[in-house]
């Protein structure tokens, strides 16, 4: 996956934190994410996020 953490923030726009990894995935289906992003959310660990931050920092690992 190449997107840049500025076009992943793009999907995580009114996301309200902390988010489980499916409050993640469901708003980045509903914000009009691509498969392959939606993908990589879903391998997401299974925990809260307190921020954008945290996210760019999980895909990093799951990419």
């Amino acid at each position: 996956m190449t997107l840049t953490k500025e076009e992943i923030g793009r999907y995580l726009r009114n996301l309200n934190y902390p988010a489980t990894r499916e409050d993640i995935v469901q708003n980045a289906t509903e914000q009009g994410a691509d498969e392959e992003l939606l993908d990589a959310m879903r391998r997401l660990p299974s925990r809260q996020y307190n921020a954008p931050v945290e996210i760019n920092q999980a895909l990093g690992d799951v990419s």
